[in-house]
């Protein structure tokens, strides 16, 4: 299964388990965050060093700022 298909089972089960606007939020950070980086991978090949990438990238980003 691709990330992206993974998100959108994870958000529809998590939206009557929240707030809304905690939800909006959650969709925010993924859509713009995660999504871009992850979206056609398979859960099953990210690994670890692909993480620390990612979250690698975000600082960088934030530093640029």
């Amino acid at each position: 299964m691709v990330f992206e298909s993974f998100v959108e089972i994870y958000l529809n089960d998590l939206r009557p388990r929240i707030k809304y606007n905690t939800y909006l939020t959650k969709v925010h950070i993924i859509e713009t965050k995660i999504i871009p980086y992850f979206a056609k991978k398979s859960i099953s090949e990210i690994t670890t060093p692909d993480i620390l990438q990612w979250q690698n990238e975000l600082l960088k980003k934030s530093d640029d700022g």
